[in-house]
């Protein structure tokens, strides 16, 4: 499994807008080089664990990260931060592929060094479940390779996604046919909730291969 696809009619749209809930959208950058993130709190990123650098000096979990929500073409209207510390579940081999069982692994929260999501808004999570698999509900928003160079965020909106039946809720990985390409890994697959502020996201992009794209979310997420 590699890391995503586009697939026969490409529904992505770019887009600028900073207002919320769009401005806690954007840009994560390592040594791997940028791609997509969420802020799900005021100090909270979420993003894929496969673009984090599990090589880090002696004494680290792992190396630099940076952060910089509604990236545009360079410009940073609410400023850049970088990560100080960095939760995960099971770490990512880092060698391009997505291998085992690391499909149901995809995802690592990231505590910033301030608290840029006072400035933008955050997303919160939630845990999904198989149940939601008819449903045509769902959203994402990542930096495309492709079509914008990792330089703009592209989103698509109502597509269905289906989670793995054979994985338990807490860690799944969940297939969908919407258009991803290098870059947008990372980026949240997230929908809305009658009577909350924002969206919800209930897991990243991570991975493609010839049939389907994959996003990797559940329980353990939240």
């Amino acid at each position: 499994r590699y890391n995503t696809t586009i697939f026969s009619g490409d529904d992505r749209a770019v887009f600028r807008d900073t207002s919320y809930p769009w401005s806690a959208f954007g840009r994560c950058e390592t040594n791997f080089g940028p791609f997509s993130g969420v802020m799900i709190g005021p100090r909270h990123l979420l993003t894929c664990n496969h673009g984090v650098d599990w090589t880090p000096p002696p004494g680290y979990a792992a190396d630099w990260l940076t952060f910089t929500p509604a990236y545009f073409d360079g410009t940073a209207p609410f400023g850049s931060t970088y990560a100080t510390h960095v939760y995960w579940v099971k770490k990512d081999n880092n060698d391009g592929f997505s291998n085992g069982d690391e499909d149901q692994y995809d995802y690592v929260v990231l505590v910033l060094n301030d608290r840029i999501g006072d400035r933008t808004g955050w997303l919160g999570t939630r845990r999904y479940t198989d149940a939601w698999d008819p449903l045509a509900a769902w959203w994402h928003i990542g930096y495309p390779q492709d079509l914008t160079s990792l330089e703009r965020p592209t989103f698509q909106s109502w597509f269905t996604v289906n989670g793995d039946d054979n994985q338990p809720d807490t860690h799944e990985a969940i297939y969908h046919l919407a258009d991803v390409f290098p870059g947008q890994s990372g980026g949240p697959i997230f929908g809305f909730w009658n009577g909350d502020v924002g969206p919800r996201a209930v897991a990243v992009q991570s991975w493609q291969n010839s049939t389907t794209n994959g996003a990797s979310g559940g329980g353990d997420l939240v």
